[in-house]
């Protein structure tokens, strides 16, 4: 049963655990037909939508989109791609953009339409387009845009910690300085063990009179494991010299 318009911007969320339950042929010939309602570039259409329901292509998408198992879970993934050439050929170079905001939108109409459906999904961009492109051998010249996870919401499952360390993904996003910030403190848990992930800095003020000074440098860290959460505090000074070290690569470990 269709929902109201309002009702579903109010409560379409990315959703990224599935039910078991299956999605019917008919349910995804509407989202189909959805997407090519949508407005689109000189009435073009330059996106291609392709839907694929197969456990073992499903993996290859997850292991595409860097790990991401929900992807798997999914009853159907739809795989948005964008057609440039067909594009540049009426719009030229301004083509490519217009190529790829057509296949956004019709991801959105299909995201929309499933949520009007009581389905639940979830849209994916963080993936590598070669290997969408060898999954579901799709025509090298599709450039896929999105991916959208799509099926009835299922429990919450409790994750289970195996690893204190970080993701892989999380890991390989962690810029130069945030690395050289945890490896300075010593970044294990009291409480379990633990490592830990740095949250926040901050210098705490201290008043003199009418004049303000920062003293000290404080940074918040909190155990990925247990969810403990503490702190380090430095006088700038001291944060100063051992920085100094580690730059002239004299000291390593933490302070």
């Amino acid at each position: 049963m269709d929902k109201s318009f309002n009702s579903i911007i109010q409560e379409r969320k990315s959703i990224r655990n599935f039910s078991e339950r299956k999605v019917s042929s008919k349910l995804i010939k509407e989202i189909i037909l959805s997407c090519i309602k949508g407005p689109s570039a000189g009435g073009m259409s330059s996106f291609t939508v392709t839907h694929f329901q197969t456990k073992e292509i499903k993996q290859k998408l997850a292991e595409a989109s860097y790990g991401q198992k929900f992807l798997e879970e999914a009853q159907v993934v739809f795989v948005f791609s964008a057609l440039p050439k067909v594009c540049k050929e009426v719009y030229k170079e301004r083509g490519s953009l217009y190529t790829i905001q057509d296949a956004t939108i019709a991801c959105t109409y299909a995201m929309l339409s499933a949520q009007s459906k009581g389905l639940s999904s979830c849209w994916v961009g963080a993936f590598d387009g070669n290997k969408v492109v060898e999954a579901t051998k799709i025509s090298k010249a599709n450039m896929p845009v999105a991916l959208l996870a799509v099926g009835y919401k299922g429990k919450k499952k409790k994750k289970e910690v195996k690893e204190d360390n970080l993701t892989a993904l999380q890991e390989a996003n962690l810029s130069p300085g945030y690395r050289k910030f945890r490896r300075m403190f010593k970044c294990k848990c009291a409480k379990c063990g633990g490592k830990a992930c740095a949250v926040s800095m901050y210098f705490p003020k201290k008043r003199f009179g009418f004049i303000r000074r920062y003293s000290e440098i404080r940074w918040g860290f909190k155990c990925i494991k247990c969810g403990n959460t503490w702190w380090h505090a430095y006088d700038l000074k001291t944060f100063d010299m051992e920085w100094s070290k580690r730059e002239k690569g004299t000291k390593k470990g933490g302070i």
